[in-house]
C-alpha cells in the first residue's frame, strides 16, 4: 500500500499542519511530546551532521536539524537529506522518524518549569499536573506514546524509538544505534557525550544565546536529570496520576516504575 505521497499541501492534523510543503523520501523527523528530550537530540544529530568538535550555538542548530514551527520557510529550501523537528504525531507522512519517549513524570518536572519560566503557569506543582496545560497543544503524553508505540509495530520498518533514559545512562549504543538509522557516519562518541553535556549546552547557550533565554531569561537546559519526579510528587500526585490505569500499563511498557 502506497503509504507516503511524493508531494503534500498543508495537512489537516486537528489543530496542527504538517506545516512544510513537501516530505521528501529522504526526509528523517524527530519526534517527542514536549520536554522529552527531542532538543538535546537535535544537538547530538546536528553536531554529528556538521563534523564539528566545537560546540555549536543555538542558531546553528537550527540550521542543521531545524525546528518545523521556527523554520518552515528555511526547511523548504534545504537540501537533502533533510532532519526536522516536530512534536506532532503525523508518522504515516513521515519517511523516517526517531521518537523519543521520558518518563511522564519527569516530562511533568520538565514541562511545569517551562511553563513558569515564560509565565504561561503561575501555581504549585500539584495544580499544574491537574490541569489542562499538560494537555496543550499536542495532547496528553499518553495518547502521544501511544501512537508512536503503534507506528513502531506496524509493517514499515521506519520509526525508530529510544528512551531518554536510555541515552543518558548509555550514551554510545543509543547514538549509534541512531546514527545507524539516520545512514549517517558518526563522529567519536566520547567526545560528543563530553560536548553535549547540559552544563556544556547551559554555556555555549549563555555565550550565544538561545530564543528561550531571550523570552525567560532562564536557560532552556536546566538539570536534564531522569528521575527528579521523586523530589517533586507527593504522594497525593501520585495517587492522582497512577488512578489512570492506561497510563500506567503504557508507562510499565517502558520500564517506567511505578509501584
Amino acid at each position: 500500500m502506497r503509504w507516503l505521497p511524493d508531494k503534500l499541501g498543508l495537512v489537516n492534523h486537528g489543530a496542527f499542519m504538517l506545516q512544510i510543503n513537501e516530505v521528501r523520501p529522504d526526509d528523517t523527523f524527530i519526534v517527542s511530546y514536549p520536554k522529552s528530550g527531542n532538543t538535546w537530540v537535535r544537538f547530538i544529530l546536528a553536531q554529528i551532521l556538521s563534523g564539528q568538535t566545537r560546540q555549536l550555538s543555538f542558531n546553528e542548530v537550527e540550521d542543521i536539524v531545524p525546528d518545523v514551527y521556527r523554520s518552515k520557510d528555511a526547511i523548504d529550501k534545504m537540501p537533502s537529506p533533510r532532519f526536522i523537528k516536530t512534536h506532532d504525531v503525523l508518522f504515516r507522512y513521515y519517511p523516517k522518524t526517531i521518537y523519543v519517549v521520558r518518563d511522564y513524570r519527569d516530562v511533568l518536572v520538565s514541562f511545569y518549569h517551562y511553563k513558569l519560566a515564560l509565565k504561561e503557569y503561575e501555581g504549585d506543582f500539584s495544580s499544574f499536573i491537574r490541569s489542562a496545560d499538560v494537555r496543550e497543544p499536542f495532547g496528553s503524553w499518553k495518547d502521544h506514546v501511544s501512537k508512536a508505540l503503534a507506528a513502531s509495530k506496524e509493517e514499515h520498518p521506519s520509526l525508530i524509538l529510544f528512551r531518554y533514559e536510555d541515552i543518558k545512562s548509555d550514551f554510545e549504543k543509543t547514538v549509534r544505534e541512531m546514527t545507524l538509522f539516520c545512514g549517517i557516519q558518526s563522529i567519536n562518541t566520547e567526545e560528543l557525550k563530553e560536548i553535549t553535556r547540559f552544563d556544556k549546552l547551559r554555556k555555549v547557550e549563555n555565550e550565544s544565546g538561545s530564543e528561550f533565554l531571550t523570552r525567560s531569561k532562564q536557560n532552556f537546559f536546566r538539570e536534564g536529570q531522569s528521575g527528579v519526579w521523586q523530589s517533586y510528587f507527593g504522594q497525593s500526585d501520585l495517587d492522582y496520576l497512577y488512578s489512570d490505569h492506561e497510563l500506567v500499563t503504557l508507562m510499565n511498557q517502558f520500564g517506567y516504575f511505578t509501584g
